[in-house]
């Protein structure tokens, strides 16, 4: 016979087997009738408009439910959202005893997504009906897409893990289109009104072509300021923002605030090479603000032919109209002319005018040299004004001042190589002047 003790313990045993045989028997239960219970829980959500359904559905004794092609619904009938693989780990407890509910999830896991976001008018999120599918490397065309399911956010995401990999996401407003290839992305709802993200992207087109994207940080889901993440955006190419035909990749980084639909950005752009006509710059760095669709550069720096330059500008993404002022100092003449007989530092001064509807560029300033030589024939300075728009490059005012004289030419330009003088002159004072061809 057993004492006291040992009877205890043993009834204690035993009730835990009994528990865990009933526990494990309701588990594998919960895990046969996966299907129906993810098909009840579907119909209960008021999250997702419409209907979300799978082809198929499994669970394990662990809380991870599975499923094949998750398809959303609009009202309509019209697809939202496609995922080929869903997995969400949910309360075991709950699921056992028939409690569960949107905070019974825990962790969701989502691959191979095709998901796109549109803004209506007010800047308000919304769902828009899925497209074909983009071929990467190639760019959106541009067509407005009419939005179908509206995204409200605030106080109504699960509690819990998010992951998904290898994902395509669109972003729309307006004609504006913005398309992600290969993502990843982490996310963890905080509270009702905040979530931690962090997005890694492989190339990327639309309104912007790269090579890789970087998201990390806090965004608040009520439309009301808080956002704080950081940005990089890696091989964009200037091209694709209508910036002419500069091909040379750009890197950008900064802080994005504001709102989701509303940022604001402040950060650093840098070019290793940034070719335009007739000049190349390296080591170009600035810093730019965003706002409202509008980029605004200050405080850019780079170095040209041995020189130093400092510009500002502005670019706008609804036009793709640009401007950039810079100045140069101390350029080695014989670098920009590329023959060494032609000696003298000058300061330049110069304005880009891009035109995103005609994509025209149109470029001018004016320039000042010190004294020098060019093919040992000796100057004191030389100064005129340049344009240059659609390859015809343009100088006027021109003036060579030497020991023998001041030379002058109105107009001389360069079409294609060509080179065409209007008219040279000796200028004996202000108001006499001969011509010498």
């Amino acid at each position: 016979m057993f004492n006291k003790p040992y009877r205890f313990l043993a009834v204690v045993l035993s009730l835990c087997v009994v528990g865990a045989a009933g526990f494990y028997y309701m588990a594998n239960l919960a895990q046969r009738h996966a299907e129906e219970i993810f098909a009840r829980e579907m119909l209960k959500q008021q999250v997702l408009q419409g209907s979300v359904t799978a082809q198929k559905v499994d669970a394990d004794l662990y809380g991870n439910v599975y499923l094949e092609n998750l398809s959303w619904l609009d009202t309509k009938g019209e697809p939202v959202i496609f995922v080929p693989k869903v997995r969400f780990k949910v309360s075991l407890w709950d699921a056992v005893t028939g409690s569960f509910g949107k905070d019974s999830i825990k962790e969701l896991e989502l691959t191979g997504p095709r998901v796109m976001v549109a803004f209506n008018e007010k800047m308000q999120p919304e769902l828009a009906q899925l497209p074909p599918p983009p071929q990467k490397g190639q760019h959106p065309d541009g067509s407005e897409i009419k939005s179908k399911s509206k995204l409200n956010l605030a106080g109504k995401l699960l509690r819990m893990q998010m992951l998904i990999h290898d994902a395509e996401l669109l972003a729309v407003q307006k004609k504006r289109i913005f398309a992600l290839h290969d993502v990843d992305i982490q996310l963890a709802v905080l509270n009702d009104n905040e979530l931690q993200l962090k997005l890694v992207s492989g190339p990327f087109g639309g309104v912007m072509q790269g090579a890789g994207l970087r998201l990390e940080g806090k965004v608040r889901l009520d439309g009301k300021p808080g956002t704080d993440m950081h940005l990089a955006l890696e091989e964009v190419v200037p091209k694709s923002l209508g910036l002419g035909n500069i091909e040379d990749p750009v890197t950008i980084t900064g802080q994005v605030t504001g709102t989701p639909v509303d940022p604001l950005i402040d950060g650093v752009i840098s070019f290793e090479e940034l070719h335009l006509p007739a000049l190349l710059f390296n080591k170009v760095a600035g810093n730019f603000h965003y706002e409202n669709g509008m980029v605004t550069l200050s405080d850019v720096t780079a170095g040209l032919y041995g020189g130093n330059v400092d510009a500002s500008g502005w670019y706008n993404f609804d036009t793709r109209d640009y401007a950039v002022d810079a100045k140069g100092h101390e350029l080695i003449a014989s670098l920009a002319a590329r023959d060494p007989k032609v000696r003298c530092s000058v300061e330049l001064e110069l304005h880009m005018r891009g035109y995103g509807a005609t994509r025209d560029v149109h470029t001018y300033g004016k320039f000042t040299s010190g004294g020098g030589s060019i093919y040992l024939v000796p100057f004191h300075e030389i100064s005129g004004k340049f344009s240059n728009r659609k390859k015809h490059l343009q100088f006027r005012d021109v003036e060579v001042r030497t020991n023998f004289g001041t030379f002058v030419s109105d107009a001389f330009s360069i079409d294609n190589g060509k080179v065409h003088i209007d008219g040279l002159f000796m200028q004996e004072n202000k108001n006499h002047r001969y011509r010498l061809m």
